[in-house]
């Protein structure tokens, strides 16, 4: 075993490998006690993150079981699946899903107030908008401008921030004016559009609104033209693969 990977104690060959997986994933690597013959405890973490591994094999037999426990500011909290995930957790205690996954939203080109592509996204941004101030709420930066993603091009965004403990919304348009997909992430880059269904859900929870219905997009199903659907299908295909940009 490599002498950084832990402390020299003689484990399984199968928590080795989580292991070298979780220094390689965090930088920092574990440690490891003998309990008792047949008991290893494997520790890990930060000064706020901190999991505790027991290995145990079972009587004379070679079988072995692992129980994992997960601590947070001294709170045990339910463990999360893989190192990924871990390594999100170490660098931002906060996260309360450190399991979603990573998304990376473009960088928004603002344009000026009076360029013509913006009335596109007049609508869309007021409904916004109004949502909040109807509530009495402050209303949340909306920002419209243009960005260039791998999978649609040059593209008109809307972007809105909907708040602490919700995230950033973007909506895609064509430079037509036609709504081609939807993204929103946490306050950590993590993919909020997999815990829902429908992105009109999405709406709901974050903005207490419908989802704004501007010209539908193309591939839309035939006989079905509100934007809401059209957009729902574009989702689901876009999660069959995780959307990455």
């Amino acid at each position: 075993m490599d002498e950084n990977t832990a402390t020299q104690v003689p484990v399984h060959p199968g928590m080795e490998k989580i292991m070298r997986r979780t220094l390689e994933e965090t930088g920092i690597p574990c440690q490891v006690e003998i309990c008792r013959p047949g008991h290893w405890r494997v520790s890990h973490g930060s000064e706020r993150v901190r999991t505790v591994i027991d290995l145990r094999r079972s009587g004379h037999s070679h079988k072995l079981t692992m129980n994992t426990t997960l601590y947070v500011d001294g709170k045990q909290r339910p463990p999360v699946r893989g190192e990924e995930a871990y390594g999100r957790l170490l660098r931002h205690p906060d996260n309360p899903h450190p399991e979603r996954p990573p998304v990376r939203l473009p960088k928004v080109e603002e344009l000026p107030r009076e360029h013509m592509s913006l009335e596109k996204l007049r609508g869309p941004a007021q409904r916004i908008s109004d949502s909040f101030t109807t509530d009495g709420r402050s209303a949340p930066p909306v920002r419209c401008g243009t960005a260039t993603t791998p999978k649609h091009g040059k593209v008109l965004v809307l972007e809105a921030d909907a708040g602490p403990g919700k995230g950033v919304l973007h909506m895609y348009f064509r430079l037509d004016g036609r709504l081609v997909d939807i993204a929103a992430v946490d306050h950590y880059g993590g993919d909020v559009m997999t815990d829902f269904k429908d992105p009109r859900e999405l709406f709901k929870q974050w903005f207490g609104i419908r989802l704004p219905t501007p010209p539908p997009m193309n591939g839309a199903r035939q006989g079905r033209t509100d934007t809401a659907g059209a957009v729902s299908n574009a989702v689901s295909v876009r999660r069959a693969t995780v959307f990455r940009i």
